[in-house]
């Protein structure tokens, strides 16, 4: 990994970039739950600062196929830039969820998000120099 162009980020959808609500998802239905959705602050100037520095932004969710259109519908409307949505969890180096990585501690915004870039890729770099040594 020589920049952050050859960064990969998959970043998922309900609870990491925008508020989940399972209540919300039975009372108003998958459709209508898809439209409802805001982003948290911050997110949308975070990704597209990423995006904007080459990193390649994957979104992924676990929502069914039927509401690809919708959610590509929603990131559009929202001005989110990325490279590809997949719905399913795909191949990536680092893995942005709700989950796995507890965003809702983590404050999005362009300032954090390159110094988060900045360690990221310094540690990746290490440790593709370290593979080469062993």
């Amino acid at each position: 990994m020589n920049s952050l162009a050859d960064l990969t980020i998959a970043i998922d959808l309900d609870g990491t970039i925008s508020e989940e609500s399972y209540e919300d998802y039975i009372k108003l239905g998958a459709k209508k739950y898809v439209k409802s959705r805001k982003p948290f602050a911050g997110v949308v100037a975070t990704i597209n600062e990423l995006y904007s520095k080459q990193v390649k932004i994957i979104f992924y969710t676990a929502r069914d196929e039927n509401l690809r259109s919708l959610t590509e519908q929603w990131l559009k409307k929202h001005n989110i830039q990325h490279h590809q949505l997949l719905m399913n969890r795909p191949k990536a180096d680092i893995y942005l969820n709700d989950r796995a990585f507890p965003l809702n501690k983590w404050i999005w915004s362009p300032e954090i998000a390159k110094q988060n870039l900045s360690n990221w890729s310094k540690n990746l770099i290490k440790k593709e120099k370290e593979k080469k040594h062993d």
